[in-house]
């Protein structure tokens, strides 16, 4: 397990930008089984596949 998977999360309060893309997919790469989808306002969110 990566150091990502291992940190909990920790809502934002506000003046942080948002992740572009690029940023997302960086990383993604570092936590196996999660998939992320845009919605027609292109927004991304980050799912779990469960199996």
């Amino acid at each position: 397990m990566t150091d990502l998977a291992n940190k909990k999360c920790v809502p934002c309060e506000g003046g942080v930008p948002s992740l572009d893309l690029s940023q997302i997919h960086k990383y993604q790469k570092k936590v196996d089984g999660w998939d992320v989808k845009p919605n027609e306002k292109k927004i991304y969110f980050l799912e779990k596949n469960f199996k």
